[in-house]
């Protein structure tokens, strides 16, 4: 998401561009692939996920 302001009432041709990034912003799971090894006492369990935690990053970019 972006937001761009008008800071013409400090100087004349400033601006502010304010910025959110996201990944997996809605912190939802993947599962990973089942334990196929027949052998194992982890069979058919999945036990870890595909994707990371949420992550947001913020930034401001100052023109003038």
């Amino acid at each position: 998401l972006e937001k761009d302001f008008s800071l013409e009432s400090l100087r004349k041709g400033m601006s502010a561009e304010f910025r959110i990034e996201a990944q997996n912003a809605f912190n939802h799971p993947v599962f990973g692939s089942p334990s196929t090894s027949v052998d194992s006492d982890d069979f058919g369990l999945v036990t870890y996920t595909a994707n990371g935690p949420r992550e947001v990053q913020l930034g401001l970019k100052i023109s003038f």
